[in-house]
């Protein structure tokens, strides 16, 4: 492969990782939203509406957080 060829490859390469984790696609509608946006509509696309699979790590967070706060407000 000549040395042009790599160094650009590698740039992309480069690129999509910086920018990929920031943004997520739906599988539905194939439209891109910001991740922080997603994370804040417990993965459900804010253009469509169609969900998608979150992690166990995911959900036991958002658990956590609303029990917390449910014991915050008690006191």
């Amino acid at each position: 492969m000549p040395r042009e060829e790599r160094s650009i490859k590698d740039f992309f390469r480069t690129v999509a990782k910086k920018v990929g984790p920031d943004y997520v696609t739906c599988k539905a509608c194939d439209r891109r939203a910001e991740r922080k946006v997603w994370d804040e509509n417990l993965n459900i696309c804010p253009f469509c509406g169609k969900y998608q699979a979150m992690t166990a790590d995911a959900r036991l967070e958002i658990a956590y957080e609303k029990r917390r706060k449910d014991h915050h407000r008690k006191r």
